[in-house]
């Protein structure tokens, strides 16, 4: 068996090494091989000197990978055009694994014969935990579920979509990436909302999604992003692209549309009235609720241009 680990990164030198080097440290199983593949996504190719002096050092093999056009979704599609492998594992620039991290991913696919495994994204915070959200639950992608368990798109309160996302994700090669298509649709790459989008196509053609709870990975959170204004806007584009995305795959763009905007509704009535009570008790939990009333403000705004991630 054979795994490559694709490290998509974007002007973040420095912070690449960390994952990298956590990434060609890791201890396989017996019969697995494996391989580490970055994908430059910056102009300047900025990446490119530290990773070949990198591959020098002992660890799993690496190669390095230039996809010059600032865009998520060309630097995924280079990763899968360039995988040689039965499993893609994909990390993202600012996340850092444990050296037991792919053979868990690996052991939990092969117990359930899952196309994509799932696996925990946890906050790691250098200058300072937050005080509004110090144990980090809402900037973490986890939930509470044995490794094994099988896991859907649709809604469901325990989970809330909350592990949905490519950074630590592990998927079947020979399922899902057949077709000969560009995986990751361009016109997301540069708002966000292209692995949403990849994940909805693979739901929708019988894929089974499970979670692995023994495979979390670290992720950075620097103090600019923990800022109400950073916050705002990001949880504003969630919902948007949320909503383009849901429309875009309805059977009935009317009906998808519709159905949408009064599920959106009554959700800002009822975010709205928990939100002034939680500010009027002066309870910790009126920040969250602000950003979930920008996101579901974002549902209702859908139709306007989502802004570029930061």
């Amino acid at each position: 068996m054979k795994a490559c680990i694709a490290i998509t990164t974007y002007n973040r030198p420095a912070m690449l090494l960390e994952a990298l080097r956590s990434v060609r440290a890791q201890q396989l199983p017996a019969g697995v091989v494996a391989e580490v593949l970055v994908v430059d996504n910056s102009r300047d190719a900025n990446a490119r000197a530290a990773v070949l002096a990198e591959a020098g050092a002992p660890g799993l093999p690496t190669r390095y990978v230039s996809a010059p056009e600032p865009n998520i979704s060309v630097a995924r599609n280079a990763a899968v055009a360039a995988c040689d492998a039965d499993w893609l594992v994909f990390l993202d620039d600012d996340e850092v694994a444990g050296p037991g991290w792919l053979a868990a991913l690996l052991a939990t696919a092969d117990a359930t014969g899952a196309d994509v495994v799932f696996g925990g994204v946890l906050p790691a915070f250098p200058d300072g935990r937050p005080d509004w959200d110090p144990e980090g639950r809402s900037l973490a992608r986890d939930i509470a579920l044995p490794s094994g368990s099988t896991i859907g798109l649709h809604h469901d309160q325990r989970l809330s979509g909350a592990w949905i996302g490519t950074g630590n994700c592990l998927l079947r090669v020979a399922t899902c990436f057949a077709g000969g298509r560009e995986p990751f649709d361009l016109s997301l790459g540069r708002s966000g909302g292209e692995d949403y989008d990849f994940f909805v196509r693979l739901d929708a053609a019988g894929r089974r999604f499970v979670w692995c709870g023994d495979a979390a990975v670290q992720e950075v959170v620097p103090s600019s992003r923990l800022t109400n204004a950073y916050r705002r806007g990001r949880s504003f584009r969630t919902g948007q692209l949320y909503a383009r995305i849901t429309v875009r795959h309805a059977r009935s763009r009317l009906v998808g549309t519709a159905s949408l905007a009064f599920r959106a509704a009554v959700q800002l009535v009822l975010v709205t009235g928990l939100w002034s009570v939680s500010r009027l008790r002066g309870a910790p939990d009126a920040g969250t609720r602000e950003m979930k009333m920008a996101e579901v403000a974002g549902k209702l705004l859908w139709g306007t241009r989502p802004r570029d991630r930061a």
